[in-house]
């Protein structure tokens, strides 16, 4: 299997979504960027938490609540249902998030294209970003104290920007990819064939350059 694939070497890749953190009693704004479907994805995520359209449109609409931008870095051989910890910015730096609930957000793992390439217009993002699909999804109570360390506060709390400290769930394991010096599609069926052998059913090849394992726990 050696002679013909080479391992990708593993690295954390960012995770990025938008979301609306709401229960912020007027330290919100009433303002919602302009963007791709932005209204219609923030009142998607409001719907989950108070299931009737019109209060959620009612809580987008006021002082209560403001649309964020959520990061969070996913590591290497994350597994499906590990935690990961999130910061959310205001697009707005005149509010205060402090003690705010993110409403769920989906995070996903943005790429540049090569220019020319045809890429399906459901995955493209606002910036000309596409997006490899959803990875984890972030829901929880926010806080501005990033972390702390030796009973310190990490850092200086700044209002338009917060954090969750295991406040997302990885959606799918991150497995090892292999990618073929050339790429051949019997030879990515028989390397699919030769890691499910070795590692049970964790290998799965979408196309002919690369074969994606997921290891399991005990490796």
């Amino acid at each position: 299997l050696g002679d013909v694939v080479f391992d990708e070497m593993p690295v954390s890749i960012r995770l990025e979504g938008v979301g609306v953190v709401y229960g912020l009693n007027g330290r919100g704004t009433k303002s919602v960027p302009q963007g791709q479907n932005m209204r219609k994805n923030l009142l998607k995520s409001l719907l989950k938490e108070y299931r009737e359209p019109h209060m959620a449109t009612r809580v987008l609409d006021s002082a209560d609540s403001v649309p964020v931008r959520v990061f969070a870095e996913l590591p290497p051989f994350a597994a499906k249902g590990d935690k990961l910890d999130v910061q959310v910015q205001a697009f707005e730096r005149g509010v205060n998030l402090q003690g705010g609930i993110l409403a769920e957000a989906a995070l996903e793992h943005l790429v540049r294209m090569p220019v020319g390439m045809k890429v399906d217009t459901s995955f493209v993002r606002p910036g000309g970003w596409v997006s490899r699909g959803v990875q984890a999804y972030a829901r929880g109570v926010v806080s501005l104290v990033a972390g702390v360390k030796d009973g310190k506060v990490t850092g200086a709390p700044v209002p338009h920007t917060g954090y969750l400290a295991a406040g997302a769930m990885v959606k799918n394991t991150h497995g090892l990819v292999l990618r073929l010096r050339t790429p051949n599609a019997y030879e990515v069926l028989l390397g699919q064939r030769l890691s499910v052998q070795r590692f049970r059913d964790n290998a799965h090849a979408s196309n002919d350059r690369s074969i994606q394992i997921e290891l399991p726990g005990e490796y």
